[in-house]
């Protein structure tokens, strides 16, 4: 059975149908870059034409369905030709050809859309749109990384433009809580338009600089003007150390802006620093976060079950006179021995509670103490090093009735793994005080 060859279709044709598509993936995406531009400001609203994203998809998927006719069409008479006997024939050769041509041609498509042309140019003209909009917080980005999940070449196939919009709807979203995000803070500080325009574009300028978005650093000024007095606005470079120093350490910690906040600025408070001074309250900050830093790196505990803990026995041990980073050194050695987060700073607190005075201990255990030998003076000496006062109690760590007469059995296990660590905690106070790990 004789088949003519005239059925073969011209592959030039679908050829220029796949590079229309990459075409208007590359005009889309300068209209909605151009629409982002010039509105100008984070929270106002861009009017992005649909249609513009429906032709897209539109032209997309009906370059699809031609690529797989043509497909179909051309093994179908490569089936026929070899079926006939025309296996070896220079019309098989020529459908062969065109197969082989078209499923390069069609990988080729999809990685420029997938990687190149089409995702390329939407992500460049984003950037683009971005700076000129000197607009901040991830948001074109954010927007950028939705569409790729839709783009991939069998992803955006199916997706419904539905899909597309909600994008955009997140990107308007988002702007609008950075304009949200700013009058709130703008409420605390009572601060001009002006300055808070320059706060807004501190904001941008760090989530540029350390990741996440603009609107998660707004969140994390207002925590610190809320805890430290909105005066500390009137302040901007020592608002500014501070802000990068949360940044900071949130990159060490693995937090974002707001969890860092909340960690920096409980620690500071729980130990008594004047936060109402500006210079007092930026210098504070990066001994902070150093302290933090290395003592995660010395010890078992990671930087947010360092601060947990803090939270609860922080204000002891300031009363103590323990300082912040033989408190770190001490949570550590706590982490060592299994106890970790809210738990150790619950078991650092009640023994630095007991160890306060002979008049907090029972009196038979206060003599059991003695018997072994406990100068309880020293161990209630609030002058001395933590570490020097449980080396002294140590004496008697080995007698767990003693421990448990004075600590209690829910706080025996505890007293003794920081009384066997006295000399840990000295040498780990060391190694914190004075770090610049934070920044290393």
């Amino acid at each position: 059975m004789a088949v003519k060859t005239e059925l073969t279709l011209d592959i030039s044709e679908y050829i220029k149908s796949l590079n229309t598509v990459v075409d208007a993936g590359k005009q889309a995406a300068e209209k909605i870059a151009n629409s982002f531009k010039s509105v100008g400001s984070a929270g106002a609203v861009p009017k992005i034409d649909t249609k513009d994203l429906n032709s897209l998809v539109s032209s997309y998927n009906s370059a699809k369905t031609q690529a797989a006719l043509f497909l179909s069409q051309q093994k179908e008479i490569a089936n026929a030709l070899k079926f006939s006997g025309q296996a070896g024939s220079d019309a098989y050769k020529e459908v062969a050809l065109n197969i082989t041509k078209a499923e390069k041609e069609l990988a080729r498509f999809n990685e420029d859309v997938a990687k190149k042309s089409f995702m390329g140019g939407l992500e460049e003209s984003f950037k683009k749109g971005q700076k000129d909009a000197t607009s901040g917080g991830g948001i074109f980005g954010s927007l950028a990384g939705r569409l790729g999940e839709l783009a991939t070449p069998a992803g955006l196939a199916t997706a419904a433009i539905g899909g597309l919009t909600a994008g955009i709807a997140a990107t308007v979203s988002i702007g609008r809580e950075f304009e949200t995000s700013l009058a709130a803070v703008g409420s605390i500080t009572g601060q001009s338009s002006e300055d808070l325009a320059k706060l807004g574009d501190n904001a941008r300028d760090l989530a540029k600089k350390f990741g996440g978005d603009a609107v998660t650093q707004l969140e994390s000024f207002q925590g610190v003007l809320s805890r430290f007095g909105a005066d500390l606005a009137k302040s901007p470079e020592q608002l500014k150390t501070l802000a990068d120093n949360i940044n900071v350490l949130g990159k060490a910690g693995g937090l974002d802006a707001a969890q860092s906040m909340d960690a920096l600025t409980n620690s500071m408070l729980q130990f008594g620093v004047d936060v109402e001074n500006p210079n007092e309250a930026a210098q504070e900050s990066t001994r902070f976060i150093n302290a933090l830093a290395k003592s995660a790196e010395v010890g078992a505990a990671e930087i947010p079950q360092v601060t947990d803990a803090i939270l609860v026995a922080g204000v002891a041990a300031k009363k103590a006179n323990v300082s912040f980073e033989e408190t770190n050194a001490a949570i550590q050695v706590l982490a060592a021995g299994g106890k970790v987060g809210a738990e150790a700073g619950t078991a650092l607190r009640n023994v630095l509670g007991k160890i306060a005075g002979e008049e907090v201990i029972p009196q038979e255990a206060l003599d059991k103490l003695k018997s072994l030998g406990v100068d309880m003076n020293l161990v209630s000496d609030t002058s001395k090093p933590l570490s020097v006062r449980l080396k002294e109690l140590g004496k008697a760590s080995k007698d767990a009735t003693a421990f448990a007469q004075v600590f209690g059995s829910e706080n025996a296990a505890a007293a003794s793994i920081l009384a066997d660590g006295a000399e840990t905690i000295s040498d780990w106070t060391k190694e914190i005080t004075g770090s610049n790990a934070a920044f290393d």
